[in-house]
């Protein structure tokens, strides 16, 4: 054994040893370790529960970390109460409430040991229970109690910490960390006792924009030079998420809250933070300058917000647009589609009415507006349009004032081009002993030179002995039916433009010859067990692959390309590629390996 292995066996003989006598004397409070600032991590859980270990410092409980609870400590749940009286309740009698078990992560721990290996040197947890953090929480019941409200009772995982929350409007949230004895069987967290929110009220005046609605983003005003204020404010992140959710998204998540430019537009609750940034942009996606507002801690404060101060330069003239989307260029209209405004501060979608139209209001004057036209998913084996496609509105150069525009806007009309197979190769399609083929895929030829490059198809449908491929665009093309990686028929080429509709053309048969991949060695010995992988001039498709036989052999099956790629592997030798010529006749391609 060595050195290094019988140390290990040492150390876990001591932890284990180090267990059974503190089972044993659990009673007895271990000394303090020396105080310093602790560094809780908020808003973080781990939901299983693993093992236990003695805590510090003098409480006898344990702390239950990740996966499954050891036997002795009692079942996995318990049940869990707390309560609020009337007199912090004031009038209000609906009571919502969140519990959030804490778990302490390895990941944790492991900083901690490390820790207290330096002395406590720097920010750590001079108790290993301010470790313990919530990922998740759980809706909580509320209902009345003789003095005021009960939360609970209810069923939650056995955890070392427990992180309640309620409230009963926006004005004031409960709030309470309760410690739990590791052999507890139910747990009283006792009274909540209220704190009052930190808020604005934020109302719009001399609005000369004449705009119905703000788009508002919100940025946290920090002290850089208080760093534990800063962590202080944070821990309140949960109940802003548990009271309103849409706040939270806009300070942790840069999302955007639209709010009336004529009404009283609630901030409630924010973080107790010394200052917020307050970022108005109009619907149209012009952005005003930005306002600093400073915030109490538990104040609800309301403040006014002067637009012409904010947009001192003015915003950008606005446009009405009316469109109408045909299809091709008939006088259809796409039915069963909706459209979407993409370059929206805001989301802004419809559905395209019966004929076609739709109507978006406040778009920019001044600047290109895009949209998407997405069309339903159809069981019909031939749509009559892509399912997707962009379209750019330009107001012009002289747009100026609420100018109103109509447009109609034409999506491509799908044309179909449709290959005929022959009964070998409609056959062959119909039992390609290749995984995931027969391929169907569609090619236009890139001019100058003629070569052919694959392009995009949404739609393959089958018939019988006949497939077709759709086709948004005018060009050249042909389809091809790939049976093999090295297998390919393609019809002729075929011109189409916006209007063709639908073309025929047969496959062109190539002929095409049963092959066998041998791979030899450098004095011409058959390698089998050989792991092959062989691809054809597509490299779009997926490849065969397989091991060689005993004679070194690889079956191809038919084979009508001019080239394939083979890389060959085996065990104990490198790995080789190699570009393999097919010449006409030859049944055995051989590769020195």
């Amino acid at each position: 054994m060595t050195n290094s292995r019988l140390a290990a066996v040492v150390v876990s003989c001591v932890v284990i040893f180090a267990g059974v006598v503190w089972y044993a004397n659990r009673g007895v409070a271990p000394k303090a370790p020396m105080a310093v600032t602790p560094a809780a991590i908020p808003n973080k859980i781990d939901p299983t529960v693993t093992r236990v270990i003695s805590k510090e410092p003098a409480r006898a409980a344990s702390v239950i970390v990740k996966g499954s609870p050891q036997s002795g400590i009692g079942p996995t749940t318990i049940t869990l109460t707390a309560h609020l009286r009337h007199s912090e309740l004031g009038t209000s009698t609906e009571v919502h409430a969140l519990v959030g078990p804490a778990f302490i992560s390895d990941d944790d721990l492991l900083e901690r040991q490390a820790w207290l290996a330096r002395g406590g040197q720097g920010a750590g947890a001079t108790d290993v229970l301010d470790l313990a953090n919530v990922r998740s929480y759980l809706p909580a019941p509320t209902g009345p109690e003789g003095g005021g409200s009960l939360v609970g009772p209810m069923a939650v995982p056995r955890a070392p910490v427990y992180d309640i929350i309620a409230w009963p409007d926006d004005r004031e949230f409960f709030r309470k960390r309760h410690t739990v004895e590791a052999n507890a069987t139910s747990i009283d967290a006792g009274e909540l006792h209220g704190t009052p929110s930190t808020g604005l009220i934020l109302e719009f005046t001399s609005n000369t924009l004449a705009q119905r609605s703000f788009v508002v983003r919100l940025l946290r005003g920090l002290d850089p030079a208080d760093p534990t204020g800063t962590e202080r404010a944070s821990r309140h992140l949960p109940v802003v998420r548990a009271i309103r959710p849409d706040i939270a998204d806009a300070l942790q998540q840069g999302d955007t809250l639209l709010f009336s430019a004529t009404g009283q537009n609630r901030l409630v609750p924010l973080l107790p933070d010394p200052r917020i940034r307050i970022v108005v942009s109009t619907v149209t996606g012009a952005e005003g300058k930005p306002v600093e507002l400073e915030l109490k801690e538990g104040q609800i404060r309301t403040a006014a917000l002067d637009i012409s101060s904010i947009f001192a330069n003015g915003a950008a003239d606005q446009v009405a647009l009316t469109a109408r989307v045909l299809i091709g260029n008939s006088q259809k209209p796409l039915r069963n589609a909706s459209i979407e405004r993409l370059d929206s501060p805001l989301p802004q979608k419809q559905r395209l009415r019966d004929d076609g139209s739709c109507d978006f209001v406040g778009l920019p004057a001044r600047e290109k507006s895009q949209f998407e036209v997405t069309v339903d998913e159809t069981t019909a084996s031939r749509p009559l349009s892509p399912p997707r496609h962009l379209f750019t509105f330009d107001p012009g150069p002289e747009t100026s004032g609420q100018a109103t525009r109509e447009i109609i806007w034409r999506i491509p009309a799908l044309n179909w081009l449709t290959a005929e197979m022959d009964a070998v190769t409609a056959k062959a399609a119909s039992s390609s002993t290749h995984p995931h083929f027969p391929i169907f895929a569609l090619q236009r030829r890139v001019e100058p030179g003629g070569r052919w490059r694959m392009t995009q198809s949404d739609h393959f449908p089958r018939e019988g002995n006949k497939v077709s491929a759709s086709i948004s665009q005018p060009g050249t093309f042909r389809l091809v039916v790939m049976l093999s990686p090295f297998h390919q028929e393609e019809t002729a080429a075929v011109e189409f433009d916006e209007n063709t509709g639908e073309k025929t053309a047969s496959l062109t048969p190539r002929a095409a010859t049963q092959r066998n991949l041998t791979v030899v060695s450098a004095d011409g010995q058959p390698v089998a067990g050989a792991y092959v992988t062989v691809s054809g001039p597509s490299g779009s498709v997926p490849p065969a692959e397989g091991i060689t036989n005993s004679a070194g052999q690889f079956n191809l099956g038919p084979v009508n390309v001019d080239l394939i790629h083979a890389r060959i592997s085996a065990s104990g030798k490198r790995t080789v590629e190699r570009d393999i010529s097919v010449p006409p006749g030859q049944e055995d391609l051989k590769v020195q390996f």
